[in-house]
Order: structure tokens, then C-alpha cells, then sequence
């Protein structure tokens, strides 16, 4: 007989970022990560918050070049597999841009 799995439980979203820390000076690169624990190996869609992130729908990243005051905010996602969307993470990650002045003498 043929065991079938539990597949009831929804996979979970989780945001990350890289550099791992919340505070990014204006001008640095950052990358926000979605992540789905229990989800691996599936082809997703993923959807963005904020929504000017949802470019391309296929990635589960976000990577901003020049930080600036504009990107600070809070980021969260969910993914879609087929039909079937995740909830969005529970936790919102919020991105604090810190602006940087270097004089020149």
C-alpha cells in the first residue's frame, strides 16, 4: 500500500537580508530574500511588499544597488505554487537606510 504524505502544512515565508543587518548606509547594496522553509525544490512565484519590488515575479529576491532614503520601509512576502498561495511572512522586515556624508577636505 502506497503511504501518502501529510501535505497540509503550508509552507512558511521568511525575509532575509544580506548583509544581515537592518541598518544600511545610503549608497551600500542590499539584498531582501524570500525564503520558503518546506517549500524547497518547488517552482514559485513570489509577490512583494511593497509592491515597485514584485520585478521579476520568478526571483525571491530584491536587490537594491544604492540604498537610499526611499528604500527604507518594511518588505514582506509570500510565493505561489500553482494555485496556492502562502500566507504572507508573519514577521515584516524593516529596512532602516542610514544617510552617510563623507566630507572631502
Amino acid at each position: 500500500p502506497k503511504t501518502e504524505q501529510n501535505t497540509n502544512k503550508t509552507p512558511k515565508p521568511t525575509v532575509t537580508l544580506q548583509p544581515p543587518w537592518p541598518q544600511i548606509y545610503s549608497g551600500e547594496t542590499v539584498t531582501v530574500r524570500c525564503e520558503i522553509h518546506g517549500g524547497e525544490g518547488a517552482q514559485w512565484t513570489y509577490e512583494w511588499r511593497p509592491a515597485e519590488v514584485n520585478t521579476p515575479p520568478t526571483s525571491n529576491e530584491y536587490r537594491i544597488s544604492s540604498a537610499a532614503e526611499s528604500d527604507s520601509g518594511e518588505y514582506s512576502c509570500r510565493g505561489r505554487r500553482n494555485s496556492s498561495w502562502t500566507e504572507w511572512n508573519t514577521t515584516k522586515y524593516c529596512l532602516s537606510i542610514i544617510l552617510f556624508f563623507r566630507f572631502i577636505s
